[in-house]
């Protein structure tokens, strides 16, 4: 009896060639960063690791950010709902690098803490948000356009982030 191998598929295997998606935790890059808009202030740092990384085109990918984030809202009165906030995040986040732009989209959970406990106490909400970042030092310093929300509360500014970025 004579044995033979016939194969299907014959195309290169998109895992030999770098092209396909790439399992795996990196780091992506550690910031701090402030944006402000009328009222509104944030401040934070955060850490973003990826575990899924597209190697085609602009090397998209997937994966958390873990930080703290200070939010100062006001009116001409000063501090108004229970701000000064500070929230402890942990997000997905999608990522799309460019040659000078950078955009994230995130949502995950958070915990939301008030500088007033007894007006607002502390809990956990359903976090949104998404990042346009314009590269001026590539990977170091930039310009940031930032939005996020709860249910509760949202903040959108425009300011500057510093840190590393792959």
């Amino acid at each position: 009896m004579l044995l033979t191998g016939v194969g299907y598929g014959e195309g290169v295997d998109s895992t030999l060639t770098g092209e396909g998606p790439e399992f795996g935790i990196s780091l992506r890059g550690v910031q701090i960063d402030g944006s402000w808009l009328l009222f509104t202030a944030a401040y934070g740092g955060s850490i973003d690791l990826d575990f899924l990384s597209f190697m085609t085109g602009r090397r998209s990918s997937l994966g958390t950010r873990v930080g703290v984030e200070g939010i100062v809202t006001g009116g001409t009165g000063g501090h108004t709902g229970g701000s000064p906030y500070l929230d402890y995040n942990m997000l997905l986040r999608a990522t799309l690098p460019g040659e000078s732009l950078r955009l994230d989209v995130l949502l995950g959970y958070s915990i939301e803490t008030s500088d007033t406990p007894f007006y607002e106490p502390s809990r956990g909400l359903i976090k949104a948000g998404a990042e346009l970042r314009w590269k001026i030092v590539p990977n170091v310093f930039g310009l940031l356009l930032k939005g996020n929300g709860t249910n509760s509360k949202g903040t959108v500014g425009i300011g500057l982030y510093l840190g590393y970025d792959q």
